[in-house]
């Protein structure tokens, strides 16, 4: 079941400070969780964690499909709308 798992963390020095939760299933990367220490601050981290590592992750094994999950405006800025025939980012 490791394979079917990704998970990003973000440390600064010694200290884990942020992570995503991504499972992995058929051709698609799916992210689920994600949280961040409450005191830190890192601009573009969650996007870091979120988006770009699933999408980089998605690319080598040639997975077709990441798919962050439907809430939050802020993801149209990156790329991601949300219709019947858009699943998710594509990495044909």
């Amino acid at each position: 079941m490791g394979d079917q798992v990704l998970l990003v963390v973000a440390e600064e020095g010694d200290e884990l400070v942020a992570g995503a939760l991504n499972l992995i299933g058929g051709d698609t990367v799916y992210g689920r969780l994600w949280g961040c220490h409450p005191r830190s601050y890192y601009p573009s981290l969650h996007f870091e964690a979120c988006y770009y590592q699933a999408i980089e992750a998605a690319i080598e094994p040639n997975l077709k499909t990441v798919e962050a999950g439907a809430q939050g405006e802020h993801k149209i800025q990156r790329g991601q709308t949300r219709d019947e025939d858009d699943p998710g980012f594509w990495t044909l």
